[in-house]
């Protein structure tokens, strides 16, 4: 009798080490063995143990490493026809130099026959390995039992490790759920891309496998199962989804709909009265995708309800069975009197988008297009370039900053007795103050030639003088009380003097002038 044997799944390497000699580990799981059946004798089940061991044998790795050896299998074993012996002879056709390999073992769910195993490896063959606790130098342990999963975790970190669905079953009998001292971020990167890796290859394997069974999303999966499956998936643990069945899988998928995504067939913006015209029920559902963004997911999982109402001779589903079943899950809704109105609106409007699909995917992918080119078109065009650049800039003639002569302002302040007062102060630094004085006689300025003479020579003396820009000075900050003081800091000290000499000038040229009237 020929029984398939997955060597790959009974030994292989996992992703992680060993956190305390930093060695690779690897995993025995003994529920991949060839179980003992009634229609088996003895010999027969010697036979395929053997074959099965050398496969394993294969896989050895030729280094050091440390194993979890996951031993609930072994429950299948029956002690009559003395199995223990059988697997005794089995570790004998081991090599001795892949013996001196293995640095470290855990083992799991520990049973009778283990315990049975490692007494006679210890007492009568005397393995080295396990009398001795040295490793590199330091007294550590090599055999390490743990009860359970969640003791199993405080060595070593389980998420990185495939555990099987019959590993996960056995160890509910111990602990209701597994606890384990670490938890994923759900809000990293990592943890995202890993869900929907899961989301991707259970919409996979359901639009492969689904058409094979009955009633598929209708008839719910084992909840033990389930929540195995729910749990390793919060927990961002290792999966071999291949070996839940469909049903659970199914159950899965509805739950993600409902749980990680928006409504994504919301109530409310199916607009009353409902009508089951192609133009109505293509208008909405470009209002709802355009809303909510969930093209993808929905295009993702009326492909898979397309394919069960094709095949509905296996899957036993047809429009109303389908459009029944996912309403509630599309629509967020729980399933009450309450919420009977609104069910059967929802109901009503996925069966349409069911019988009207491939024209409705047909008219959204004509109409992305129309509109995808206008915003390519506006991304592509790049705005005007710069006549000039920030990096190399040239300085021009137009941006040659020009140095202007200061002129300087006069304050006249004229009083009662028509008199004029010029008061003119310099820096407390370097400062000369001048104040010239005026007689209490007013001075009427009369406009004749000579006193324009006087004045045109005055002007013109001082545009024969050279102007010198003004030296930049850094000085300290000083609140201008005076208007001589915010005059002396336009003007430089020569600028003051000479401003002053100038004005006395004029004034004994206007006495003189007086005087010889």
């Amino acid at each position: 009798m020929r029984v398939k044997f997955h060597a790959e799944k009974a030994f292989f390497k996992t992703d992680t080490i060993d956190p305390f000699t930093g060695l690779p580990i690897y995993v025995f799981d003994s529920n991949f063995l060839p179980y003992l059946n009634e229609s088996f004798d003895k010999e027969q089940f010697e036979m395929l143990m053997v074959k099965a061991f050398k496969k394993i044998i294969a896989r050895i790795p030729k280094h050091p490493y440390v194993l979890i050896a996951f031993t609930s299998g072994f429950k299948n074993f029956n002690n009559s026809n003395n199995s223990w012996v059988t697997c005794l002879k089995c570790y004998q056709i081991l090599p001795d130099e892949l013996k001196n390999f293995l640095k470290k073992i855990y083992i799991v769910h520990e049973s009778w026959l283990v315990r049975s195993m490692i007494q006679v490896l210890n007492n009568v063959l005397r393995v080295g390995f396990l009398k001795t606790n040295s490793f590199s130098g330091e007294k550590i342990d090599r055999l390490i039992y743990c009860n359970d999963l969640t003791e199993l975790s405080k060595h070593i970190d389980i998420t990185k490790i495939r555990i099987s669905l019959d590993v996960y079953l056995y160890d509910l009998q111990f602990e209701p759920r597994l606890i384990i001292p670490y938890s994923s971020k759900k809000n990293s990167k990592d943890y995202k891309f890993y869900k929907d890796l899961i989301f991707n290859r259970i919409s996979k394997r359901l639009l492969i496998e689904s058409c094979d069974y009955e009633l598929v999303f209708t008839k719910p999966g084992n909840p033990k199962r389930l929540g195995i499956l729910y749990d390793a998936i919060e927990r961002g643990n290792y999966l071999d989804v291949s070996q839940w069945d469909i049903y659970v899988i199914g159950s899965l998928y509805l739950s993600i709909l409902r749980n990680d995504f928006d409504t994504l067939i919301p109530i409310d913006m199916i607009e009353l009265p409902i009508s089951d015209e192609y133009n109505y029920t293509l208008e909405t559902f470009h209002k709802i995708i355009k809303t909510k963004g969930n093209f993808d997911v929905l295009t993702k999982f009326f492909e898979i309800l397309i394919k069960l109402i094709e095949n509905n001779q296996w899957t036993k589903h047809d429009l109303k069975t389908i459009s029944k079943t996912i309403t509630p899950t599309l629509c967020n809704l729980k399933i009450s009197l309450k919420n009977s109105d609104s069910i059967a609106i929802g109901q009503r409007f996925i069966k349409n988008l069911l019988i009207n699909w491939d024209q409705i995917i047909k008219d959204t992918q004509e109409q992305e297009p129309q509109e995808q080119p206008a915003l390519a078109s506006a991304s592509v065009i790049p705005p005007t370039p710069r006549k000039v650049s920030f990096h190399k800039r040239t300085p021009s003639i137009q941006r040659e900053p020009k140095i202007l002569p200061n002129i300087p302002t006069q304050k006249r302040n004229v009083s009662s007795s028509s008199t004029i007062s010029i008061s003119s102060e310099s820096s407390e630094e370097n400062s000369i103050n001048i104040e010239p004085t005026i007689t209490s006689n007013p001075i009427e300025l009369k406009k004749d030639h000579k006193e324009n003479k006087v004045l045109s020579d005055v002007t013109k003396s001082l545009n024969k003088q050279p102007i010198q820009p003004p030296s930049i000075t850094k000085k300290p900050n000083k609140v201008i009380t005076k208007f001589s003081d915010g005059y002396s800091s336009i003007e430089g000290k020569k600028k003051v003097n000479q401003l002053a000499k100038l004005y006395e000038e004029r004034l004994m040229g206007l006495e003189i002038m007086k005087d010889m009237k």
